[in-house]
C-alpha cells in the first residue's frame, strides 16, 4: 500500500508531462502499469477508468482527452490515498 502511494505521487507528474507532449504510446502504458498496481490495492474506480482508456482509440487521445483522464484519475486517487492513509494509521500500532 505504501508503495501504491509513493508510485502513485510520481504517477500523476509523468503523466501529466506525457499528455502535453501528446504521446499517446507512453500514456497508454503507463495507465496499463498504474491499474495493475491500483488493482493490486483494490480500487476498483481506478482500475475502471484506466480500462477505458485503454479501451480509447488512438485517434481519440489527444492532449485534451489525456489531460481530461489524468484529472479524473488523480482526484479518484486522491480520495483512496486519504482512505488508505487512514486505514494503516489505523490498522498498524
Amino acid at each position: 500500500i505504501v508503495q501504491f502511494m509513493h508510485e502513485g505521487d510520481r504517477f500523476f507528474g509523468t503523466l501529466r508531462e506525457i499528455s502535453t507532449n501528446n504521446d499517446q504510446d507512453a500514456f497508454l502504458e503507463q495507465i496499463h502499469s498504474f491499474k495493475g498496481s491500483a488493482a493490486t490495492v483494490g480500487i476498483q474506480q481506478l482500475v475502471s477508468i484506466c480500462n477505458e482508456v485503454e479501451n480509447t482509440l488512438h485517434k481519440q487521445l489527444d492532449t485534451t482527452s489525456m489531460s481530461d483522464y489524468t484529472t479524473a484519475l488523480s482526484d479518484i486517487y486522491q480520495e483512496s490515498r486519504k482512505e488508505l492513509e487512514d486505514f494503516l494509521k489505523n490498522n498498524l500500532h
